[in-house]
């Protein structure tokens, strides 16, 4: 018995070793690699949607952000257990909705970051055509988005093209309720249980994983898009953040053509 529980310690600390190595290794590496990127391409006056406790780092010396979030900061900061996330919490310029930035006008912005957000998003194509709407000709859509094989939705299908292509032309309650019980599926196997998560999620607008990408099915969107909408985005940079398994997200950078 002495054996065994001191295997289970020995094992315990590996594991736990190797998570915080892990963890280390993700954050500083993923933020040391967006701060890179955005000291190239993140240039003027622009705007960061979403994930306010965690901006992303910029050059300050050159370009200013204003921040952006569906809910104002008094309800954010009630979201949020932690304190030092509430202490983190950037002020908030903008109260709008990812798919609807109609406080802000046309032609006005030099820059849009939107980090671990296209996931949440009910209408991808949409947001993409409103992000174009309100990008100055030649400037760019910054966006850090997870790789469904590198987290808690690698068991989820990835979402087809034709799917979001109609959640675009035909917004449906009933498509929307699919994509929750998908995400509540994933800790509740058994489907009676399965299907009061889902309620319960919807009835809070809890912000779930609606869709899930490779990097490849970003590119498929801004092709669609390229194709059939009246924008025109060129692709600037597509890349993971780093080699270590522990890395769960790809950046893509695009570049608005008017």
């Amino acid at each position: 018995m002495k054996y065994k529980i001191k295997k289970t310690i020995e094992f315990l600390k590996t594991k736990w070793l190797l998570g915080t190595i892990n963890f280390i290794y993700y954050y500083f590496k993923i933020r040391k690699t967006r701060k890179n990127l955005a000291y190239k391409y993140i240039r003027g006056n622009g705007i960061e949607i979403w994930w306010l406790i965690n901006p992303n780092p910029v050059d300050t010396s050159l370009a200013k952000v204003k921040y952006v979030d569906y809910l104002d900061e008094e309800t954010l900061k009630k979201n949020y257990d932690n304190e030092l996330a509430k202490d983190n919490l950037q002020k908030i310029d903008y109260i709008c909705k990812a798919d609807n930035l109609d406080k802000i006008a046309s032609d006005s912005q030099d820059f849009i970051i939107g980090n671990h957000l296209f996931e949440h998003l009910d209408n991808p194509i949409k947001t993409l055509i409103e992000r174009y709407r309100v990008l100055k000709n030649g400037w760019i859509i910054f966006m850090a988005i997870p790789d469904k094989r590198r987290t808690f939705d690698i068991n989820r299908e990835r979402t087809p093209l034709d799917h979001m292509v109609l959640d675009y032309q035909q917004p449906s309650e009933e498509r929307d309720r699919q994509h929750y019980l998908e995400y509540a599926g994933i800790e509740y196997p058994d489907s009676q249980e399965r299907e009061k998560e889902a309620k319960r999620l919807k009835s809070i607008d809890y912000s779930i994983h609606y869709h899930v990408f490779i990097e490849q099915d970003i590119l498929d969107i801004v092709n669609r898009c390229n194709k059939h909408a009246s924008v025109k985005f060129e692709e600037v940079y597509t890349k993971h953040t780093a080699k270590n398994k522990a890395d769960n997200e790809f950046i893509i950078i695009l570049k608005a053509k008017k």
